[in-house]
């Protein structure tokens, strides 16, 4: 089976000068594929990185906290919104994950799960020709694997 059976052609994009705040607010509008939240930087055509749940809390989360579990309490109680409301200016490109591994729509589902599994990534932009026509996610990849082993119909 090739990605492009499996894929999403449903994407959310976002330009790089692109505030956090605007990202939230892409977040929240983005399509639910049961997976985790990303949105794909884009200037025109081109793939400039991908902003990840991870991104977003990389930097609401002071690294104090995110380093010592025995703080991570803190974070829910007020703490996230007060750091929001410090960094909600920020440019998604000041945030972004710059090296995106990218799959081509032809390859096999076996080389997208060991980007998956191996990069411990969570989404994959897909290709044609160099240009973006969809996003193979880790749940849209289980989501085939549980119907396989559960003799669900493809």
């Amino acid at each position: 089976m090739r990605i492009r059976d499996v894929m999403s052609t449903r994407f959310t994009t976002i330009h790089p000068d692109a505030t956090l705040r605007e990202a939230a607010t892409a977040f929240q509008a983005e399509p639910d594929h049961g997976g985790v939240p990303n949105l794909l930087v884009m200037e025109g055509d081109r793939l400039l990185g991908l902003v990840t749940l991870t991104d977003v809390l990389r930097v609401l989360l002071p690294p104090s906290i995110a380093q010592d579990p025995r703080l991570a309490h803190l974070a829910w109680d007020g703490l996230i919104e007060a750091q929001y409301q410090r960094v909600r200016e920020k440019r998604v490109r000041d945030i972004m994950t710059r090296h995106v591994v990218t799959i081509d729509e032809s390859a096999v589902l076996a080389e997208a799960a060991e980007h998956l599994v191996t990069g411990r990534i969570h989404a994959l932009p897909v290709l044609r020709g160099g240009t973006v026509v969809g996003v193979l996610s880790l749940a849209d990849l289980a989501r085939r694997i549980f119907a396989r082993v559960g003799g669900q119909p493809e």
